[in-house]
């Protein structure tokens, strides 16, 4: 079963394929979890670096995002945590203030798996949502705290976005090209690779990638 659909990539718009890319890299993420998805590799390293040129990244200021962006994911995973434990309350009163307050938290997917763009959106949306609450249910659900560091890391990164070394428009434009070259032909090589897999091996991962793939393109 090799995929099915084939992806236009002439007319797409950087910031287009990039969220493309990153969808392709969370199915990854998706069926291999903590193991290593080797025909993979190159694609992966080629999307972030091409993610890094859009936003126009020197090396060190791509390690300060990663850095902010981590914390930030560190964060959120609390806040997610927090809340499940605070649902298993002995307490009545906090466990329904718990309630409350993961009925609006459940209202959004995991932003930590979206390109930054998205996931710093719907990080915010998810503090406004959650801040709505009366600040004593918040306070009820042990959750204050956490949403002021998920707060702060969000400011965190935002500043860092732009006050980022700018590199000249021709120069981000140039490295914006050659990396979207360089990772639609990793993509098509990894795509190659794992319909050559699919037919050859047992290996379940290969079916449930060419399955996520496939969907991702029919919705584009």
């Amino acid at each position: 079963m090799p995929i099915s659909q084939s992806y236009d990539f002439s007319k797409a718009r950087n910031k287009t394929l990039i969220t493309f890319f990153a969808h392709v890299e969370n199915v990854i993420k998706d069926v291999y979890g903590t193991q290593t998805c080797d025909i993979a590799l190159n694609f992966l390293e080629a999307s972030q670096a091409f993610e890094l040129a859009y936003y126009g990244c020197t090396q060190e200021t791509a390690h300060l995002l990663q850095t902010a962006d981590e914390a930030a994911d560190e964060a959120w995973g609390a806040l997610n945590d927090q809340l499940r434990a605070s649902l298993r309350h002995p307490n009545a009163e906090k466990r329904a203030a718990a309630a409350a307050a993961y009925m609006r938290f459940a209202e959004f997917d995991n932003p930590t798996k979206l390109n930054y763009d998205e996931e710093y959106e719907v990080i915010q949306k998810i503090l406004d949502s959650m801040h709505a609450l009366p600040q004593k249910t918040l306070e009820l659900a042990y959750v204050s705290e956490h949403l002021d560091a998920l707060q702060a890391c969000h400011d965190d990164f935002l500043d860092k976005m732009k006050t980022r070394s700018k590199n000249s428009d021709s120069k981000k434009s140039s490295a914006c090209k050659l990396l979207r070259d360089n990772t639609i032909t990793a993509f098509n090589q990894f795509v190659e690779a794992l319909n050559t897999m699919e037919r050859i091996s047992t290996d379940a991962h290969f079916k449930d990638l060419i399955t996520g793939i496939d969907a991702l393109i029919t919705k584009k």
